[in-house]
């Protein structure tokens, strides 16, 4: 009798973790041990994920999980009237000009402010369409 277990959830961040860990070599054991005994050493934002949702890291560690997508968000600074060309930040950092909005990149929350946090006030949140070249 095989027991089917519902894969949770889990952020990117969260998961970046649980792969730097066994990419240094730990185990699934290694990785609970860690949040059980955590110390200033670890990653911060990772444990406080845990403590809100044990249940879903332990068995995201033991029986695998699936990546929560972030919302992606595109920086527009300018579209002519008739909407023909619009100027855009791209993921590069850079002001890049397109004939259709539907050509801008798409950036996360983090990537925008990474590439400087005076862009987010300028970040239109994007619905993700499946099949989506920028997604």
């Amino acid at each position: 009798m095989k027991i089917e277990i519902e894969k949770p959830v889990i952020p990117q961040f969260v998961s970046e973790w649980i792969g730097s860990l066994y990419d240094e070599g730990g185990s699934k054991y290694d990785a609970i041990g860690i949040m059980f005994e955590y110390s200033s050493k670890h990653d911060k934002p990772v444990h406080d994920w845990y403590v809100n949702n044990k249940s879903d890291f332990i068995t995201a560690v033991m029986y695998g999980y699936e990546i929560q997508k972030e919302p992606l968000y595109q920086v527009i600074f300018f579209k002519d009237e008739d909407r023909t060309w619009t100027i855009f930040l791209s993921k590069e950092g850079k002001f890049v000009q397109t004939i259709k909005q539907a050509n801008a990149d798409y950036l996360t929350e983090q990537e925008i402010k990474d590439i400087d946090e005076r862009f987010w006030p300028f970040a239109e949140r994007v619905v993700r369409r499946e099949g989506d070249a920028n997604e």
